[in-house]
């Protein structure tokens, strides 16, 4: 568990990087020897390779919808190519503002402790194992998520008739609109689980 606890609390770390949130009013003095062990750090724990692995992830499906939609040739290739600069751009961004995040969050003492931590053999192998934790730990919560997207759909629709006063026909047709919805998102919750790569 204490792997598991440490890659999500790397996560966590992640996107409040991502969000911005490196100015934090309570956070700790940054330091020149502090900014210098959290990017020790940053390339140590390989973040920056994982956070790109998980964008260009992320962002599959989207260049996918370009490519397939409507429109020249011309004008999708150069949408994804714009759409892949800017990502470049923005990755080169992100390995100072996750060394920040982390001079802000720890004290110098505590950076060393963690940059040796992953430049030891169990920490490389956690950073190795880290893909393979994520797609056994979604692996595991899929089977839950078809319940709960019925239950949240069921009361949604429910609600949203109750506002409205439905008739019953207006009942009967919300509720086809609902299993239209359902089925949509059973198909899509069978798609094939795609991690990032390390």
């Amino acid at each position: 568990m204490t792997g598991v606890r440490t890659v999500i609390f790397g996560t966590v770390l992640m996107l409040m990087a991502a969000l911005g949130t490196t100015a934090s009013a309570d956070g700790l003095p940054v330091t020149p020897q502090k900014l210098v062990l959290a990017q020790q750090l940053v390339d140590a724990a390989k973040l920056l390779r994982t956070t790109t692995s998980a964008m260009n992830v992320m962002m599959r499906p989207f260049i996918q919808q370009i490519n397939a939609g409507q429109g020249s040739p011309e004008l999708k290739a150069y949408t994804v190519d714009l759409i892949k600069s800017e990502l470049d751009t923005l990755q080169q961004k992100m390995a100072p503002i996750f060394a920040e995040t982390y001079a802000r969050t720890f004290d110098e003492q505590q950076l060393a402790d963690i940059l040796a931590f992953y430049r030891s053999p169990t920490g490389q192998l956690l950073i190795e194992k880290q893909p393979e934790l994520a797609r056994e730990g979604q692996l595991a919560m899929m089977p839950l998520i078809p319940p709960m997207q019925r239950d949240l759909i069921d009361k949604m629709f429910e609600h949203i008739c109750q506002l409205q006063k439905c008739t019953p026909e207006q009942h009967s047709k919300l509720a086809a609109v609902k299993e239209q919805v359902l089925q949509k998102l059973a198909t899509q919750s069978q798609a094939p689980v795609e991690m990032p790569a390390q």
